[in-house]
């Protein structure tokens, strides 16, 4: 098994609702390259073509076309190599699996151990103040909760170091991110 490891693959990841996205749309308007939610982008598609493979439907396709697509995004940015953030990442599934009360299939372990990403993974804990339902995000509060806590297991499991993002505007989270993340390197 080759193993691939990119170390400008910066990871942002979280239960839902805890604002994430928002910070990795600021940072792509600082410049940097993004790679949007794979699974929000499967339930877009899920729901114009009648499909059921969404976190509400037939978990374990929806898990399927997730890992797809995450390991896509991952080799296609490959050759890139300047800073890249991704909004959830391959080891996000095994969080989801703990979700599901699912095993973490072979082909997943294999993923998992062979696209590797920087080894600091910036974690977005739950913040109810902000979080709401949206047309892809149907889970309740608790459940972005019991999300967060699967999500955290399946990185330690995995052998990545979490950087908890602290509750903040989006613009000093970015800059937490920035500063926590880039910075290091550029020392």
């Amino acid at each position: 098994m080759t193993i691939i490891i990119k170390n400008n693959y910066y990871v942002l990841t979280g239960g839902p609702g805890s604002g994430k996205t928002e910070v990795i749309k600021t940072l792509n308007k600082k410049g940097y390259l993004t790679v949007s939610e794979a699974g929000r982008e499967i339930i877009k598609q899920q729901n114009m073509i009648g499909g059921n493979a969404t976190h509400n439907g037939d978990k374990l396709a929806f898990r399927e076309l997730m890992l797809q697509r995450t390991i896509n995004d991952f080799v296609k940015f490959s050759e890139f190599k300047n800073a890249l953030f991704f909004d959830r990442s391959i080891v996000d599934l095994y969080g989801y699996s703990l979700l599901i009360k699912n095993n973490v299939n072979q082909s997943l372990k294999n993923a998992i151990n062979s696209y590797r990403y920087n080894s600091i993974v910036a974690l977005f804990p739950p913040w109810k103040e902000i979080y709401c339902n949206d047309h892809e995000r149907k889970q309740d509060f608790q459940e972005a909760i019991a999300t967060y806590k699967a999500i955290k297991a399946g990185y330690r499991v995995c052998g990545y170091t979490i950087l908890e993002v602290p509750k903040d505007t989006i613009v000093k989270r970015a800059h937490f991110i920035i500063d926590n993340l880039l910075k290091p390197l550029l020392s």
